[in-house]
C-alpha cells in the first residue's frame, strides 16, 4: 500500500540523517556506556520484539535528503511553507555537533519497528527534540483522493514527560498507520525513538525504560 511505503522512506530517511538519538544520566554516557545502556530484547517494554544489530558512533547527517523526505509527501497534497521550512530543519542539525558518543538499534515484531538511539550530548540535546516537534506544530493536515478512496496524513505535537515530538497518522480505506519520533534529554543525554506501528503513549514507555537504565548506569 502506497501508505506504507511513504512512511518506510520518511523512516529511512530520518534514521539515515542520524537525528534519532538516546542517552541520560548525570555525566555524558561515553561510546562504551552507550552501547551498554541500550535496551536489550530482554528489557524492552513491549511485548514481542527482537533487538537487531546494534550500530555505535555518531554519524554525520550528509545522508538526509529533506528535498526527498518532502518529495514523499506530494501524493497526499502540497506541505505549507511552514512544515517544508521544519523539514529543512532537520538537515540543518549535525549530530557529531551534538553528540560525544551514540549507540542505536531497531526493534521489530512483524510490521512493528522501532528505531532507538542512546547518546551522550556535548550541545544541549533538546534541539534534536524541538526540530521533531516542529513537524507537529509546524506541517497541517493533507488529504487527497486516489481512485475513490479519501487518504490523510495529520501531523500532531505530542508534548509528555517522557515523549515530546511528534506523530504523523495516515489513514486510508479504513487502514490507519502511526509514525512517532520524538524522546527527552536526561541531564548531559539524550534519548530518542522513532516508531512505525507503536503508538506514542507506548512510544512514551519506551522512552521511559531507556531513560531509567541510563539513570541507573
Amino acid at each position: 500500500m502506497r501508505t506504507t511505503r511513504t512512511l518506510a522512506l520518511i523512516t529511512t530517511g530520518l534514521v539515515a540523517a542520524g537525528t534519532l538519538s538516546a542517552c541520560g544520566g548525570t555525566e555524558p554516557l561515553d561510546q562504551a556506556g552507550a552501547k551498554e545502556v541500550l535496551l536489550s530484547s530482554e528489557d524492552f517494554p513491549l511485548d514481542g520484539f527482537e533487538q537487531g544489530e546494534v550500530k555505535e558512533g555518531v554519524e554525520d547527517n550528509d545522508n538526509l535528503d529533506t528535498d526527498g523526505l518532502k518529495d514523499s509527501f506530494a501524493p497526499f497534497g502540497e506541505l505549507n511553507e511552514e512544515c517544508k521550512s521544519a523539514m529543512d530543519g532537520l538537515g540543518e542539525l549535525n549530530p557529531k555537533d551534538y553528540l560525544e558518543s551514540q549507540a542505536s538499534a531497531d526493534y521489530e515484531n512483524g510490521e512493528k519497528t522501532v528505531s532507538l538511539m542512546v547518546g551522550g550530548t556535548k550541545k544541549d540535546g533538546e534541539d534534536f527534540i524541538n526540530a521533531l516537534k516542529k513537524l507537529g506544530t509546524d506541517c497541517e493536515e493533507l488529504k487527497q483522493e486516489q481512485q475513490g478512496i479519501e487518504i490523510s496524513v495529520k501531523f500532531d505535537e505530542v508534548d509528555e514527560d517522557n515523549f515530546t515530538g511528534t506523530t504523523i497518522t495516515m489513514e486510508a480505506a479504513g487502514q490507519k498507520q502511526e509514525l512517532a519520533l520524538g524522546g527527552k534529554t536526561v541531564d548531559d543525554n539524550l534519548v530518542m525513538a522513532m516508531t512505525q506501528g507503536v503508538n506514542a503513549d507506548d512510544a512514551a514507555k519506551i522512552i521511559e525504560k531507556q531513560s531509567k537504565a541510563i539513570e541507573d548506569h
